[in-house]
């Protein structure tokens, strides 16, 4: 999982983590992107 933040920064996540962390990225707003393998 791939969260871009509106201030340009991407963050890498495991799917495990990026639930864990949902939220959050959500509530900054961030855009999530599945990587499909």
């Amino acid at each position: 999982m791939r969260a871009k933040l509106p201030s340009g920064l991407e963050l890498l996540f495991c799917q495990h983590h990026a639930n864990e962390h949902e939220a959050k990225l959500t509530e900054l707003d961030a855009v999530l992107e599945v990587s499909g393998s």
